[in-house]
């Protein structure tokens, strides 16, 4: 099984109620997204839009999108909201996938404050 761990990073803008990050707010987009795959030594971080890394923002996506493409299960902290902006900015999402977040939530109900879970 291949077990794809993946993070996006994206801009936040400040609106009337609190921050907006949103993906369907016009002004947020995609910064950047670090993916790392299960057994390997190092992961590989992808930029999309910005302002002073070097990048190819199509070679990323393609990158990014093969990777999940080979990937069996996705892992993430707070999944919901990188799926929805890869699902948003065109990414194909054909794999199943595990929120630590809401793992760790249902493992320990009842904590008051939920710690990393390290997995071996």
């Amino acid at each position: 099984m291949r077990v794809l761990g993946i993070d996006v990073e994206t801009t936040v803008q400040k609106a009337e109620r609190g921050l907006d990050n949103s993906p369907f707010n016009p002004e947020n987009y995609l910064v950047s997204c670090g993916i790392h795959w299960l057994g390997e030594e190092t992961g590989e971080y992808y930029f999309f839009n910005h302002n002073t890394a070097e990048y190819d923002a199509q070679a990323s996506y393609k990158a990014v999108q093969q990777a999940i493409k080979e990937a069996d299960i996705l892992v993430g902290h707070n999944l919901k909201y990188d799926l929805l902006w890869l699902t948003e900015t065109g990414f194909d999402i054909d794999c199943d996938y595990y929120c630590t977040m809401i793992g760790e939530y249902i493992f320990c109900p009842r904590a008051k404050t939920y710690s990393p879970i390290i997995v071996q």
